[in-house]
């Protein structure tokens, strides 16, 4: 016979009750093992077999004892529908009871939104992204919490009639600090940052503090304020913040990006294409293998090694510093201890360009490329159309819409580039001093004057001279 258990038998008591005939109308009972729903599988009668009675179903449930939340309608049609039609009816609810409502008093519940995303290993994680951030970030006014009224308990009744009893739920009370405000029964954040839930105390920090390697425990770090970093960062993870990034150790750069400043106790290596991008300033130990463009001063104390680096301030590395096999774009001047090396590829020292708007401008080149080759295009497929008459009118007069809307964002993409040619900058004054030596090949270049070093120097400043349109160097 076919098996109608139901899929979660393991929840469920079975009761096959047959009458004395085999082929008679019968019922098999499952009675859920907290006795508060009862369902049914109803059998027609075979062959010559009695078929469901009053009498019978009433006789079931009394044997098992069946007498609270009875589903009489439900019941008689199973029954009725088994008679006329001899098919069976499964998993029909012929009682239910009713459960306890647990006694709980009123206490805020956390917005549902505002939980971190489940860990990769956890049950039910389904599909996991390694770079989504577990730090749960809150904007300024956002809804973390809401009142929920108290709930008197209520005692409930299993299918047999037994009372049972309800439960009382003790709540702890959630407790608000400075960085939120209660205000109609709801908890909002006063300032955005980081949302905090430390036993009952809820807080909003402008902080993020990770103790932590980032990595796929942690996801990427995509942060509003400050961001405070005491482990090691994996490759491939981002660290982005809207306020200032201080690294307690080395930082091992995938992919930075700093509102503020960058604090990094020890040195910065780039991983692969690792590039950084700083708004502020920047303090270093030492750079190595990384791009990093930084609107205000760098200051490392020790080296930069086979790195690129666009600065807008000064670049300082002290009277011992020592700057090896780099590019290095700064807009107001270097000091460093020594240059280049003996067999190291060459250091290129470019000083006084204004790199940012010389980006932009070179930007705006390359979109001015594009679209004239598609103007070009766009010209070809236009004589073609063209030949076909009205039977390509309707692409004829897509092509001449695209068309003007380039020819539009030409006219305005050359006036954006003759603005900024206007607003480039050149500091002259700008000047490379080296404490120690700086050697042959290292390529020094001071707005648009040229210096090669064919030959060791020791102790030398290079400036430009505005009269002559050239770079010189002069002993310390």
């Amino acid at each position: 016979m076919k098996n109608h258990f139901p899929p979660n038998h393991k929840d469920w008591i079975k009761f096959k009750i047959r009458r004395k005939n085999k082929n008679d109308a019968y019922i098999e009972v499952y009675l859920s093992k907290d006795h508060i729903e009862a369902k049914a599988d109803f059998f027609p009668a075979k062959e010559k077999g009695r078929p469901f009675t009053k009498e019978y179903i009433d006789l079931v449930l009394k044997k098992l004892n069946i007498c609270c939340g009875i589903e009489y309608k439900a019941i008689d049609d199973a029954a009725d529908d088994c008679n006329e039609n001899l098919r069976e009816n499964l998993g029909v609810i012929i009682a239910r009871g009713f459960i306890p409502v647990d006694d709980s008093p009123a206490y805020f519940k956390i917005n549902p939104n505002m939980t971190p995303p489940r860990l990769q290993n956890e049950p039910g994680a389904g599909e996991f992204n390694i770079h989504s951030s577990v730090y749960i970030q809150v904007k300024e006014g956002d809804e973390l919490a809401r009142l929920q009224d108290a709930v008197q308990g209520r005692v409930g009744k299993t299918v047999t009639g037994k009372e049972v009893p309800f439960k009382f739920v003790q709540r702890k009370e959630l407790v608000e600090s400075e960085g939120v405000y209660i205000k109609n029964n709801c908890i909002y954040a006063k300032i955005s940052g980081q949302l905090m839930i430390e036993e009952n105390c809820i807080n909003v920090k402008d902080t993020l503090c990770v103790n932590e390697k980032i990595g796929c425990k942690t996801g990427d770090v995509d942060f509003s304020g400050n961001v405070i970093i005491k482990g090691p960062v994996a490759d491939g993870f981002k660290v982005y913040s809207g306020g200032d990034i201080t690294v307690r150790e080395t930082f091992f750069v995938s992919d930075c990006l700093s509102a503020g400043d960058l604090r990094v106790s020890g040195g910065i290596i780039g991983r692969k294409q690792g590039i950084a991008k700083v708004n502020g300033s920047i303090t270093a130990r030492f750079i190595q293998n990384c791009k990093i463009a930084c609107k205000k001063d760098v200051k490392v104390s020790r080296e930069i090694i086979n790195s690129n680096l666009w600065v807008m301030g000064d670049l300082d590395l002290g009277d011992s510093g020592v700057i090896v096999s780099s590019k290095i774009n700064s807009f107001c001047g270097l000091r460093a201890g020594r240059i280049g090396g003996r067999t190291a590829q060459s250091t290129i020292i470019c000083l006084g360009d204004d790199w940012m708007v010389a980006r932009e401008i070179e930007l705006i080149k390359q979109r001015l490329f594009h679209i004239k080759r598609d103007l070009a295009a766009l010209t070809l497929a236009f004589k073609k159309q063209k030949e076909l008459g009205k039977s390509g009118l309707e692409k004829l007069n897509a092509i001449t819409k695209t068309g003007r809307s380039l020819i539009k964002e030409y006219k305005e993409t050359q006036i954006r580039l003759e603005q900024n040619k206007k607003n480039i900058k050149k500091n002259e004054n700008a000047t490379l001093i080296a404490f120690g030596k700086i050697y042959a090949g290292t390529f020094v270049k001071i707005c648009n004057a040229q210096y090669p070093v064919i030959e060791d120097l020791n102790r030398v400043r290079f400036m430009l001279d505005k009269t002559r349109n050239c770079v010189v160097c002069k002993k310390l």
